[in-house]
């Protein structure tokens, strides 16, 4: 080895190694975002599959209990101007429902959108309560609606 070649393997080991944390700690926030969208949409699409199965089903708290297909059609996150919560995004989650002429629709979106919200914050939280409007994560605050499609 040349007298003037010592060194070179630790510099550029150091300028490979700073490149790299670099790279982490610029996609590592990203990805937990990115995350925590999923485990938010994925949680209020299960929470009101399990809505519109119940209703379908014909369970209801109400004296109307009247069973009939109900189809969860979309969803689709919606961005809110947020100032209740100024350190997250604030997403409207609205499900777009089929029911049945024979049901009463506020009811069955209303069940729809409970569960759902009851699933989120059990994603976010650990418990199924459904008190709130709002379920708040590290980087989003979701809440739920949704709207008769016929």
């Amino acid at each position: 080895m040349k007298p003037d070649e010592r060194g070179q393997i630790s510099i550029e080991f150091i300028l490979i190694l700073g490149a790299v944390l670099t790279m982490a700690i610029v996609v590592i926030p990203m990805v937990l975002k990115s995350a925590e969208m999923n485990r938010g949409v994925t949680a209020a699409r299960d929470g009101a599959t399990k809505g519109a199965a119940m209703r379908g089903l014909g369970f209801s708290s109400g004296s109307g209990n009247v069973a009939g297909v109900v189809k969860i059609i979309n969803m689709t996150p919606i961005f809110q101007d947020n100032s209740t919560y100024p350190d997250t995004d604030w997403y409207l989650l609205r499900f777009y429902v089929s029911i049945p002429d024979n049901m009463p629709s506020s009811s069955v979106c209303g069940t729809i959108a409970a569960q759902a919200r009851s699933n989120l914050r059990n994603a976010f939280t650990g418990a199924y309560n459904t008190s709130g409007a709002a379920v708040s994560g590290s980087y989003y605050t979701f809440t739920t609606g949704c709207v008769d499609a016929n």
